[in-house]
């Protein structure tokens, strides 16, 4: 499924004029305010709108935040959807979540190579971390 050349996304924030690029307010101390953080930008994100870069600094702040304590082996629910590579075929991500669910009503098990080859690498990198961290 390729549904990357079906909707349109600016390639680049400078192709928008600033106006149309929205500030989440950033705040990881409050959880909630954390909580409407990450529905701020899974909201935009939705929608094909890029994340400032203020908010990608934070997003990946966070994710670190989260990630270095980890083990690189964790336990896996299940039941479990098992997604292949995705490839940076952003649209087609957002499909997975339409169809499967959304986290945390579905648990999801990515393999890899999420962005080696599409148009929105880093737009995939930012929805599928925005969700993680939810």
């Amino acid at each position: 499924m390729d549904l990357d050349s079906d909707i349109q996304m600016e390639d680049a924030i400078e192709q928008q004029p600033s106006s149309e690029i929205t500030q989440v307010p950033i705040s990881t101390t409050n959880p909630t305010t954390q909580i409407n953080t990450l529905e701020g930008w899974i909201e935009q994100l939705s929608q094909c709108k890029p994340l400032s870069e203020d908010s990608v600094k934070q997003l990946c702040a966070m994710a670190v935040e989260v990630v270095k304590d980890e083990q690189n082996v964790q336990p896996v629910q299940v039941p479990v959807t098992i997604c292949g590579d995705i490839h940076g075929q952003f649209h087609d991500l957002m499909e997975l979540f339409k169809i499967g669910g959304p986290c945390p009503d579905t648990n999801y098990l990515f393999m890899g190579d999420y962005v080696d080859r599409g148009y929105y690498s880093v737009e995939t990198t930012n929805y599928a971390s925005v969700w993680f961290l939810r």
